[in-house]
């Protein structure tokens, strides 16, 4: 126990060495701009150091990652200009860009967890990516555990490489070193625990965040860390419209209504899936300049929520430069994810105070060699500074005493010094085998056990679709860990659903179906002006137990 704490006031004391150290460049790069933060933590309270944005021109018709060469010079400019010495990065990708999901599974240790992943188990069976998972750069981490259900929920995010290293080029091409790769949803959050977060009554609450931009549309809901992310549809030209403001006012109101309606399906569906109470306010970001002209709109089409329009220096103090570049701007929360990047801290040596749920979020690929390589850094100007301490204390007697004997003890050490290194090395070999034979033992175990549904789940999607009635089409279809499926749907009338449900429950692969929910939903046809009425609907196809891997299941897959 006093060994515990000992190792864990030691961590402390590195991480906050570290930290302190760690003065991290936020760096937004948005179609059309690119805003970079820095920011200094000092007694608890933040100060802005650096705030600059700077218009990037852009071509429609191609993307960031297409100008990255703009970008570069841009950030190269504003380096040398605002005299910027700092090298270390912190970036996000957008939120199009990521998969994010929040996965209810069995509770695992860190290493059963880390095991599962080496065996290239974990990601295949439970998050189903159906592209190759080297493709990509994946981050995890345990946001919470429960205790009674003996289950745990883990943040699973991950993005393509390739698009990573994209992003990642832009900021290697300026000179500097990028040791933080965010999403944009989550570094806007982030921003929050400067403001809004640390001085919540109810921190316990859940936390609603709507992106209302120009270039992405999405609510967050955050609560006890763990994020809930949906994308609200917008089209490309309301977007444009709505920048220009050549909506007329009946436009308007059938835009807000439309976006508002999903709001509001999404906030629903939040409060009766966790249970969370109802979610009273909703905070706004955006990267429009005209934004202002539209919050009124958007509180009365939600008239029963609290709107916020988030400013991200309420608690942040600003010097007099920075003033000028926030005073002229008609939209504070441009910011917001510059902010949030910049507050970040790589935390090299991952004492828990410090990284927990989706404030460690971090997709760079090699960032355990970064974090090597920056603790080996903190660690040698440690031992520097206890040598010197060392040296300035006892240095005149140690040299009066042992210079006369150096060579001697020297020459008597060298001998068994290579001996020990020689040890550890076959060492470290006989280690290296045993844990092999173990993880070997391990995966043969994890095979013998493992049991497969894929032979199953190929036949009941092929009854599934063969079932599907006329004037009745699917819209989702999911797998569930608890060996179930969700289908989700809509149909002309109530006998459709129930010939389905009928057709479904005579495949040789259902042990039950249900019919979750069913309600009436009303679209406009604003090309003929005309209403309809359809049923959408919900089934859960409970699937008989997984048939189990033996040589006659081997042999017929063959």
């Amino acid at each position: 126990m006093n060994q515990t704490k000992i190792i864990n006031a030691f961590l402390d004391l590195l991480s906050k060495y570290s930290r302190a150290d760690e003065e991290i460049l936020g760096v937004d790069m948005s179609p059309g701009y690119i805003r970079v933060a820095r920011l200094e933590l000092k007694d608890e309270k933040w100060s802005i150091l650096n705030l600059i944005e700077r218009p990037i021109e852009t071509d429609l018709n191609t993307t960031l990652i297409d100008q990255s060469n703009v970008y570069t010079d841009a950030l190269k400019d504003i380096l040398e200009k605002e005299k910027i010495k700092t090298k270390n990065v912190a970036i996000s990708i957008p939120v199009s860009n990521a998969i994010i999901k929040v996965i209810e599974m069995p509770s695992m240790t860190d290493n059963e967890i880390q095991s599962a992943i080496e065996y290239e188990s974990l990601w295949e069976n439970i998050v189903r990516i159906s592209e190759d998972l080297s493709q990509y750069t994946i981050f995890h981490q345990v946001i919470k555990r429960h205790v009674k259900t003996n289950k745990m929920d883990l943040l699973f995010v991950a993005s393509k490489v390739s698009d990573i290293n994209a992003y990642n080029k832009i900021i290697n091409n300026a000179g500097l070193e990028t040791i933080i790769i965010d999403v944009k949803c989550f570094a806007t959050r982030n921003a929050f625990d400067i403001g809004v977060q640390k001085n919540s009554k109810t921190q316990s609450e859940a936390i609603a965040i709507v992106e209302f931009g120009s270039v992405e549309n999405y609510l967050l809901v955050i609560k006890d860390n763990s994020p809930h992310i949906t994308d609200i549809f917008v089209k490309d030209s309301d977007t444009r419209d709505l920048e220009r403001g050549s909506f007329s006012d009946e436009e308007l109101d059938g835009f807000f209504g439309r976006y508002t309606m999903q709001v509001k399906q999404i906030l629903s569906d939040y409060e009766s899936k966790y249970s969370s109470g109802r979610i009273k306010t909703l905070y706004v970001v955006s990267d429009m300049v005209n934004i202002r002209n539209y919050l009124e709109l958007l509180s009365n089409a939600l008239s029963d929520l609290n709107i916020i329009f988030y400013d991200p220096f309420a608690q942040v103090s600003i010097s007099g430069k920075e003033k000028d570049v926030i005073k002229k701007h008609k939209n504070k929360s441009v910011f917001t994810a510059a902010i949030g990047l910049a507050s970040r801290s790589l935390d090299i040596f991952g004492y828990y105070k410090y990284t927990t749920g989706v404030k460690n979020i971090n997709l760079l690929p090699d960032r355990s060699k970064i974090k090597k390589k920056k603790q080996a850094n903190v660690l040698l100007r440690l031992l520097i500074i206890v040598i010197l301490t060392l040296s300035v204390g006892i240095g005149g007697i140690q040299y009066l005493v042992l210079s006369s004997e150096k060579n001697t003890l020297l020459k008597r050490v060298a001998p068994y010094a290579k001996l020990r290194a020689d040890l550890d090395t076959k060492q470290a070999r006989l280690a290296k085998s045993i844990a092999e034979k173990k993880r070997m033992d391990k995966n043969l175990k994890f095979g013998q056990k493992v049991t497969t549904n894929q032979v199953q789940l190929r036949d009941f999607y092929n009854d599934m679709g063969a079932a599907i009635p006329k004037s009745t089409w699917l819209d989702s279809v999911e797998y569930k860990t608890d060996n179930s499926v969700d289908i989700v749907g809509y149909a002309i009338s109530d006998e459709s659903i129930l010939s389905y449900i009928s057709a479904l429950s005579k495949s040789d692969e259902v042990e039950d179906v249900t019919l979750k929910t069913m309600e009436l939903k009303t679209f406009d046809d604003e090309t003929v002006e005309k209403r309809y009425e359809i049923k959408a609907f919900k089934l859960v196809a409970k699937l008989k137990p997984p048939r189990r891997k033996n040589k006659s299941n081997e042999e017929g897959a063959k």
